[in-house]
């Protein structure tokens, strides 16, 4: 019997897995919508480079597993907890690859509504300064295919756009530009935006959006800088 010639085997790839609870999913209201906005949300953006892949699902008996794109430099949030500095250069290369991703959300008629440092994840930094970027978790993202205002309250208080909370129309793609300008100030300055002693605090501060003393936390930085956030 003639033996086949050996092959090699298909190269190891780190990936992230996303578990989900079944049960949960179906004790929480809209979970199962929520799920498969996120499944679909994925498969809109995969052209995105600034959007984290979906590469496979499959589940047993309790759980769903999302493989995604494994990302090695964790998210912003942790890189600003461990007291490391952004410097303006730094911040203008991530915030002008959001801005993109964003306007490209916005052409797949998608909003994100979760926008904050712990879902932006850091793919690479090169020469220790250019980081590369990827959004992550689309379980609370939506598709508007006719540009229609959303009415569900959702987000991380502290990010979320106050028209969410304040406008009865509702609101759209703009509420995760807001968000956005949260996460830039912290980059720019490692501080909250708004805060408070609890999340109920955070949020009624950030519904309120007064944000007038922010001007001393940013006297390091361009007068471009200042005019962006401001």
């Amino acid at each position: 019997m003639n033996r086949s010639e050996p092959t090699n085997p298909p190269p190891q790839v780190k990936v992230a897995i996303k578990q989900l609870n079944k049960r949960k999913i179906k004790d929480i209201d809209s979970g199962i919508e929520f799920l498969l906005n996120e499944i679909k949300v994925h498969w809109a953006l995969e052209h995105c480079v600034s959007v984290v892949r979906l590469l496979s699902i499959f589940e047993d008996e309790d759980y769903i597993y999302m493989v995604l794109e494994y990302q090695p430099n964790g998210t912003l949030l942790k890189t600003l907890k461990s007291n490391q500095k952004f410097n303006e250069p730094d911040v203008r290369v991530i915030i002008e690859q959001m801005l993109l991703a964003l306007d490209y959300l916005e052409r797949k008629k998608v909003v994100h509504r979760d926008i904050k440092p712990d879902n932006i994840l850091i793919n690479s930094i090169e020469d220790n300064s250019e980081y590369e970027i990827r959004i992550a978790d689309f379980g609370f993202a939506v598709f508007t295919p006719n540009d229609e205002l959303l009415t569900h309250k959702c987000g991380t208080p502290g990010y979320v756009a106050p028209e969410m909370f304040l406008n009865e129309a509702g609101y759209s793609y703009k509420a995760d530009v807001f968000s956005l300008g949260a996460v830039f100030f912290n980059l720019l300055t490692g501080r909250y935006l708004f805060s408070g002693d609890n999340m109920e605090q955070t949020l009624r501060r950030n519904v309120r959006c007064d944000i007038k003393g922010i001007q001393k936390y940013l006297e390091h930085t361009s007068n471009n800088c200042k005019d962006l956030i401001q």
